[in-house]
Parts: structure tokens; sequence; C-alpha cells
């Protein structure tokens, strides 16, 4: 069967009914076919979204080298590259509004004239909070994200022929001014009031997290396959990405069996009874990723929509708000606290001996076995 050349395209109708509109774009780096498609729900629509596309292609070759803008760069790379790549709504969102907000910025500007310069004062102006939506200044993680997205924006024009350098790669990220806020742990009280006030899937988040000190990543990548509830043990053996993939572990060590506690026993296997039910009422809606902590439809929870509900549920406890990531630094505080070594600790919770030193030194209260000096 001949292959398409780039340019032409096709409709056609999906098993659900709808109509495709399918163009073909000159082929990726790699060599694999590169298609870009618009959804319909008529037949007669769909052509007339593949004519449009054909004459945007059209369109697109004939633009003269150096005049592009960069809104142009940043939609048609999202539009061409990354919309087939898309692991979760939620990156298709983020990088949405890094378009946005870096397209209303640079105003109508050919994307040939942005300079380093200007790339660095992009990322110097979210750091401050001056182009952010919310105002608010953002952590470096979050600047490194928009540079990434810029960059490979750029690199997609380069690729194209219609770009010869790429500025946002050597654009330097400007230190934070936020101070980075001390991690606190709840004491006994405070986690049992959090455990009593969560419903549903987030009773096993809290305890998961604040009684055996999985990261949040881990938390959301938990699959019943992880879990023997004969043996009473689980696996950490993934965690979640950015994107909602499963990828391995932080580090080598982050890779552990645990005990878990015969409360937590209970608690998965009413949850299992729960999740079936949620299932069957999902019906083909329901998507079967074997995760525990899911959504009524079986999917990832939302990093942000994480956040978010535990900062409610504190709310509702009566407790001071605390981070997910807090609830492992609760755990692990009190396993020191009951007199566990760092080591014992360390292997516990899936990381370095020297981070629980760093971090949790002014708790550990270990016997020494050096003996003092006989100044003899």
């Amino acid at each position: 069967m001949a292959q398409r050349a780039a340019g032409e395209g096709s409709v056609f109708q999906t098993s659900n009914g709808r109509w495709v509109a399918m163009i073909e774009l000159p082929r990726r780096p790699n060599g694999k076919r590169h298609r870009k498609l618009r959804r319909a729900r008529t037949r007669a629509e769909a052509q007339r979204k593949l004519r449009d596309m054909r004459r945007e292609l059209d369109d697109f070759g004939s633009l003269p080298r150096g005049e592009r803008r960069i809104g142009e760069t940043l939609s048609d790379y999202i539009e061409q590259v990354r919309v087939p790549e898309y692991g979760s709504r939620k990156v298709a969102e983020r990088e949405q509004l890094f378009a946005d907000v870096i397209t209303d910025y640079f105003g109508n500007r050919k994307t040939a004239d942005v300079t380093v310069q200007d790339c660095d004062a992009l990322l110097a102006a979210f750091v401050s909070g001056e182009v952010n939506r919310s105002g608010k200044p953002v952590g470096r993680d979050y600047v490194r994200r928009v540079r990434a997205f810029l960059a490979a924006a750029l690199r997609n024009d380069i690729r194209q022929g219609m770009l010869n350098q790429n500025p946002a790669e050597v654009a330097v990220i400007p230190a934070s001014s936020t101070k980075k806020k001390d991690r606190r742990a709840l004491t006994v009280a405070e986690w049992r009031s959090l455990f009593d006030a969560a419903t549903g899937v987030y009773r096993l988040v809290i305890d998961l997290g604040g009684r055996h000190g999985l990261r949040p990543q881990e938390v959301r990548a938990v699959r019943w396959s992880d879990v023997d509830l004969a043996e009473g043990v689980l696996s950490v053996v993934t965690q979640l990405d950015a994107d909602d993939e499963f990828s391995d572990t932080k580090t080598i060590k982050s890779t552990r069996t645990l005990r878990l506690h015969p409360d937590t026993v209970v608690l998965v296997g009413k949850w299992s009874a729960t999740q079936a039910k949620q299932r069957e009422r999902a019906g083909d809606r329901w998507t079967d990723r074997n995760l525990i902590v899911a959504t009524r439809w079986g999917t990832a929870i939302d990093q942000d929509n994480h956040r978010r509900s535990i900062k409610r549920l504190c709310e509702r406890a009566g407790v001071e708000a605390i981070t997910p990531y807090e609830l492992r630094h609760t755990a692990i505080t009190h396993q020191i606290e009951e007199g566990h070594t760092a080591s014992q600790v360390a292997d516990w919770a899936g990381t370095s001996e020297q981070m629980i030193y760093n971090h949790y030194r002014h708790k550990i209260r270990e016997v020494s076995d050096l003996q003092p000096p006989s100044y003899h």
C-alpha cells in the first residue's frame, strides 16, 4: 500500500461514530509518520476541516523564513507535535497556559527577533510573578518547565527551516525569591483527626502517606498487583511522573517492600469492594490502570487536585494546612521519635541515611558507642 505524501489527507469514521479529518505532515526527525487530526460530528464538517488543514499547511510552507510570530510558533508546536504525544489532559492544559502567557509577554514579535536576553527576562518575570496568572512568584521547577516548553517549540521551527537559533536553550533561570517553607510533622492527634475526617480514597492517602511514609507520587502509583493482603505487605516498585505515566522509583533504594499496619489491610480490603462498585457504575468510561488510589473513573488523581483535596481535608479536620509531602515527613518523624536508628528509617522510607541525618538529625537519639577520652 502506497504511503501518503505530506499534505495529503483523509476523512474516516471511528468506532464511536465520530468523524475524523487527518492530514499527513512532514515526517519527524526520527522518520516516524507525523499526522494532524481534527474531530467532527458529521462527515461534511470533517471534510471542511480537512480543507482548512490543507490550506493551513500550504500557508505554513509559503511563509518566508524569519517572518513567523512567536504565537504561531507556539500554537503550531502544540498542534503538530505535542497533541499526539500528550499523556494527560493536565499536561496539555499546562502547556497551553505557557503558550498563552508567553504570547502575551512577547506580543506580536517575530520569533527570529527573540534574543537570549529576552528569554532571560521572560523567565525572570515568571519567577517574580509578573506574568503569572496568579500574580504570585513561582519556584525554579515550574520555570524550568516553561523554558523546556519554549525551547522545544523553537527547535520545531529549526527542524522545519523556519529558524536558525534557539535562544531559550541557553537562557538562565534566576534564583527564586520565595523562601522555602519548613516542613512540619503532624502530631498523633492531628493525624488521627485528619484520618477520621477523610472519606473514600483519601482515607488510604492519609494512611499510606502519613503512616507508611510513601511519597505523594508513590501513593498515586500504588497498584493492586503491588499489595499482598494475605501477607500484609506492600511493594513500592513504581511512581507516577509529571505526565501521570508510570516510571521507575526515585532511587534504587526507593524500591522497597513494607509491612502494612493491620488497620491498613482492613482499609484496603474495604476499598477494594468500594472501587468494584465504582467500576460497575462507570461502565465503559472506566479506565483500567489497576490503580488503588484512583478517581471514580479509574484514572490517576491529578497532582493539583491532590494538593487541594489535602488542604480542604485539613480545614475540615481543624488542622493547620499541610502539603501531601508532609504526610511522608510525619511518618518519618514519628519513626525516629520511636527510637529507630537513622539507617533503619532510611531503609523503611526508601531514602539515604545521609538524607535522614540532614533533615531529622535534631530528632535522632541514637546511643553513641564512643568512650569518653581518658586524658591520661
